[in-house]
């Protein structure tokens, strides 16, 4: 069950940012599940840029794992957006992007990627017992080698 929390104040560190983001020995995540009504409760009123802004940096963090610290290299990340776009946008949103470690994440996305990165492992242990139960104690890479 997914639960709404309070967004750090600006400067202020998430309690989150020990979460690991990235997959060491596995290829990246390539999608992450998008609630919608999560998000709705969360842009509501907001202007379109800030609402476009919001999402493209939940998709750069996804991506990079962790988004810059400073609010310039963030806007380095949104292809298009005016300097005074994003001194509009910024304060709004900065909440949604606390400080954690030497950059920012957004909590919430970092949840759900600890839930992709269990599935993913769970699945690549399902696969590993099937070619065990099915090859025995040789893998795929040993046979490989083998006919080498």
């Amino acid at each position: 069950m997914r639960r709404a929390t309070t967004p750090p104040m600006e400067g202020e560190r998430s309690a989150q940012c020990d979460v690991a983001h990235t997959l060491r020995g596995v290829s990246p995540l390539s999608w992450y599940r998008y609630y919608p009504g999560d998000h709705l409760r969360i842009m509501r009123g907001w202007p379109l840029v800030a609402r476009a802004v919001y999402r493209e940096l939940l998709d750069a963090q996804w991506d990079l794992g962790v988004l810059p610290a400073a609010p310039e290299r963030l806007r380095e990340l949104i292809v298009g957006i005016t300097a005074a776009e994003w001194r509009a946008v910024w304060p709004r949103i900065a909440g949604q992007f606390p400080l954690c470690g030497e950059g920012r994440q957004n909590p919430a996305l970092e949840t759900l990627r600890n839930v992709q990165v269990a599935l993913v492992e769970n699945r690549r242990r399902a696969g590993m017992a099937g070619n065990r139960a099915r090859w025995g104690h040789l893998s795929v890479v040993a046979s490989e080698d083998a006919d080498a």
